[in-house]
């Protein structure tokens, strides 16, 4: 499964220089284990988008969003790994921003190990010329977007019912979607608690887990962890149990049950350690993200890392080289001559033809909407078929039981006969 995080940049070098080679960059060693991109180099990226924004006024120059896997479901050191996340990130990018080109880079270098994609995207609609999301790029856009791309890749997709796992609503097929904590009963509790943890979990201030639970409190969710002195011994992790509180902290009750429940049965994704992962995975793209917004507002740096990537593409040409960092000697971040002649020099950005390049991703969206709409059409027919099945085999078992039970009549009918013809006569 996949989670993702998104803001804006004003300049979109900052993001995609970091993206491909850290901060401080290092021009000379790229970080991408994969690259997926609708520009030539990640320098062509640079003046083009920033060539696409000149004059529109717009404050951001780009979208920057941050996908991250579990490892547990894509193995950093798998050989296919980085192309399948780079894919992934890319019908990401499409998906919410059609006509807008993009830059993505696959890293498997984090601390965390999850491997994961850093997406920029234009914020220009080459179709339209308006901002790439007029409305800007809201969380649960960018959810349903990623939703619908796991799906379609076969990937695992977060779904809180996977997560909140609840046997009794599972069998009154009863959801918690849209209700009020006062309209919950028995078979809804649990997945209405899980929702509201998840809010704790996605909130900023969630770095560690006092402020996890106070956080969880302002949500009426109390979290509590239980230490035994023989699991602390075997080095066995906390317990964690879950409750729907009131204002005065006392646990609420459907009926006869209380709202509270160990981690074990509101869902695995809720015990202590994956507590933890989570948090850690987000504060990691959290902090990459601060480190992109501070790398845009020290300009000097930025110029400086430019005017080196520009003189490095010269020299080796334009394409960037994809591997792994960490399994090469680390170089030395300060290896940029002290009289360089393009220290400080600002890129010269010009009018760029992007005509072809529109031109280009109407077609690809014009192709998505075609097989878009072919799929549409091949589940609409499965589902016919399934629908005429279903009525088939209805039909068939009417008719079994109706014969069945014309035949046990029938069979009652010629018994009695029998019986009466077969007696003894009393005249």
């Amino acid at each position: 499964m996949s989670i993702t995080k998104q803001t804006t940049t004003v300049r979109a070098a900052a993001a995609i220089m970091y993206a491909h080679y850290g901060r401080p960059a290092n021009v000379k060693q790229s970080r991408a284990a994969a690259w997926r991109s609708d520009f030539r180099s990640p320098y062509d990226a640079i003046t083009k988008i920033e060539s696409m924004l000149k004059g529109t006024g717009r404050k951001n120059q780009a979208l920057m969003v941050i996908q991250s896997f579990s490892a547990a479901e894509l193995d950093p050191n798998d050989p296919a790994t980085p192309q399948i996340v780079a894919d992934a990130a890319y019908a990401l990018a499409k998906e919410v921003a059609p006509n807008s080109p993009c830059d993505v880079v696959v890293h498997l270098d984090s601390d965390g190990g999850n491997p994961h994609a850093h997406i920029t995207i234009a914020n220009v609609d080459l179709v339209t010329g308006k901002a790439a999301r007029e409305n800007g790029l809201a969380h649960w856009v960018l959810k349903k977007a990623n939703d619908k791309v796991m799906r379609e890749m076969g990937l695992q997709v977060l779904e809180p019912a996977a997560l909140a796992h609840d046997v009794n609503r599972s069998r009154s097929r009863e959801s918690a979607q849209g209700l009020t904590v006062d309209e919950l009963n028995k078979n809804t509790w649990r997945e209405f608690l899980a929702d509201r943890v998840d809010e704790a979990l996605l909130d900023p201030r969630s770095v560690d887990f006092e402020s996890l639970r106070a956080v969880a409190r302002e949500h009426g969710v109390s979290i509590e962890k239980k230490t035994r002195r023989k699991s602390e011994a075997e080095g066995r992790d906390p317990s964690v149990t879950y409750a729907l509180v009131d204002d005065n902290d006392e646990v609420r009750r459907f009926g006869r049950s209380k709202a509270a429940c160990t981690a074990r049965k509101l869902g695995a994704d809720y015990s202590w350690s994956s507590l933890h992962n989570t948090m850690n995975e987000r504060i990691m793209r959290e902090r990459e993200m601060e480190d992109v917004q501070s790398l845009a507002k020290d300009g000097e740096q930025l110029d400086a890392a430019l005017a080196d990537l520009r003189a490095a593409e010269e020299d080796r040409g334009a394409a960037p080289r994809p591997h792994r960092v960490a399994s090469e000697p680390e170089q030395a971040t300060d290896e940029r001559r002290a009289g360089d002649d393009h220290a400080h020099e600002r890129v010269e950005i010009v009018d760029a033809d992007l005509g072809g390049l529109a031109a280009r991703l109407v077609d690809e969206r014009r192709q998505r909407d075609q097989e878009d709409a072919q799929q549409a059409e091949r589940d609409a027919e499965h589902a016919r078929r399934d629908r005429e099945r279903q009525a088939r085999r209805e039909a068939e078992r009417r008719v079994h039981s109706e014969r069945v039970g014309s035949g046990g009549v029938q069979d009652d009918e010629d018994a009695r006969s029998v019986s009466s013809d077969d007696g003894p006569s009393l005249g």
